[in-house]
């Protein structure tokens, strides 16, 4: 191969992250955390108060109480430098 058949190369040092498919609602953590105390009633309980699902989920994060959300399936394009992922990984 000739120096003039080879590609240029791209740095670059910033990173991209885009969603590409979420699994779940804030009614998923909201059940995930009642379930445990409630029971059976936190599925009718779901959709009741909207406000109270916002307030619990904002004192989930706040008290850093993340079993919760682990109940949810999210699926991210990531790119970066290879250095930057293999620290990651």
């Amino acid at each position: 191969m000739l120096v003039s058949e080879i590609p240029d190369l791209l740095f670059r040092s910033d990173v991209t992250v885009e969603l590409v498919r979420a699994g779940a609602s804030d009614a998923d953590v909201v059940f995930a955390a009642r379930v445990s105390t409630a029971g059976e009633q936190s599925l009718e309980d779901l959709n009741a108060d909207p406000a109270s699902a916002k307030g619990l989920i904002s004192y989930l994060m706040r008290e850093r109480h993340g079993s919760p959300f682990e109940h949810n399936s999210m699926t991210f394009f990531v790119q970066a430098p290879i250095f930057v992922w293999r620290e990651h990984m």
